[in-house]
């Protein structure tokens, strides 16, 4: 059931794009307005009356569908290789943290480079690096050429709280300090690629 049914006479309140949906298209045409979004399309015809209440009715057109393909959903994987896969592990930390050890957390690093490596990624490891040496290696990774790779990937395993930040073996790092380096405008050839980021935490501050 799409707000778009068969029904052309129900009233209902005026439909806005926050209803319709998280990402819509606005088109303008007259004095009647076109909502539309990649599955479907509602036309919001004039209301009946003038009272501070008007009503409007919906009236179903043709699915919007067809002005996105299925291919449009799919990212093109042409490159040469796969991507890079940053795995970051930190598994001790600093008496003044007062923050357990993370026992079997070699493991877990172990399955994951098996995985990765499974998938065709070239995988770079890291084991207990500061707060400090954290930001350089992502800073690092952020500015070499992954123009020849079709994704990239980035594995987190450490201590978090309730604030959003992980820690290293010292100290805090907000996790927007580790994406953001990778966004389209600070890492040019990544963008339009994916992008995975896989943070694996235990939070121990609960308010």
């Amino acid at each position: 059931f799409s707000p778009c049914d068969n029904d052309t006479t129900e009233a209902s309140p005026p439909v806005d794009s926050v209803q319709i949906a998280p990402a819509v298209k606005v088109k303008k045409s007259s004095s009647e307005k076109m909502f539309e979004s990649s599955l479907f399309s509602c036309k919001l015809m004039p209301p009946e009356s003038q009272s501070d209440t008007p009503s409007y009715k919906r009236q179903a057109v043709e699915s919007a569908v067809h002005h996105r393909t299925a291919a449009s959903f799919v990212y093109k994987t042409r490159a040469p290789r796969r991507g890079t896969c940053l795995i970051i592990s930190v598994d001790t930390f600093k008496a003044a943290l007062r923050l357990p050890n993370r026992p079997g957390a070699g493991v877990d690093l172990r399955k994951l480079e098996d995985t990765f490596h499974f998938l065709d990624f070239d995988v770079k490891t890291y084991q207990n690096p500061s707060a400090a040496q954290i930001l350089s290696i992502v800073e690092a990774e952020s500015s070499a050429n992954h123009a020849d790779a079709d994704y990239f990937a980035c594995v987190i395993l450490t201590h978090g709280d309730d604030g959003g930040s992980i820690y290293g073996t010292d100290g805090p790092i907000s996790l927007d300090q580790l994406i953001h380096p990778f966004r389209g405008n600070t890492c040019p050839s990544l963008a339009g690629k994916p992008k995975m980021f896989f943070i694996q935490v235990r939070s121990l501050f609960h308010s």
